[in-house]
């Protein structure tokens, strides 16, 4: 029943673009204006603050990034185990939550920003007192 009104949604859609198509032309050309002169309007600065050109060339030099996470059962459960004990621990922000937690056999390593010391030792303890874990590789950033 859900696939028959999917499939009767996508027949009505394609119907009501085939009989104006140019009603759907001006609204990607409205759109694409509104877009350009949002661009032009004073973010400047939120462009230059999202461009991560540096960590990108850092990441292309041998450092572990999440593609490199193991997909064995059991590197795929120590890493759900830390992510769980990351996001249960109420004293770390929304940021700290977010770490990456990449395995690789017993090997873990932790990256991304945090918000301050406290926040990166308690998350490289939860990695260590994991079950799994041999080696911590702790490249958590603390941001200014």
């Amino acid at each position: 029943m859900k696939n028959l009104i999917i499939i009767l949604g996508c027949a009505l859609a394609s119907a009501a673009c085939q009989s104006d198509p140019k009603a759907s032309e001006t609204a990607v050309t409205d759109r694409s204006e509104r877009d350009r002169n949002a661009n032009t309007t004073g973010n400047a600065r939120v462009n230059e603050a999202a461009d991560n050109t540096g960590i990108n060339v850092r990441d292309r030099q041998g450092t572990v990034t999440p593609g490199d996470q193991g997909s064995s059962e059991a590197e795929t459960e120590v890493t759900a185990a830390i992510r769980r004990g990351i996001t249960d621990t109420d004293s770390l922000s929304f940021t700290a939550k977010n770490a990456k937690v990449i395995t690789q056999g017993e090997r873990v390593t932790l990256r991304g920003p945090v918000e301050s010391a406290q926040e990166k030792s308690t998350i490289e303890a939860i990695a260590k007192r994991t079950a799994g874990v041999s080696a911590v590789d702790n490249q958590l950033e603390v941001k200014n």
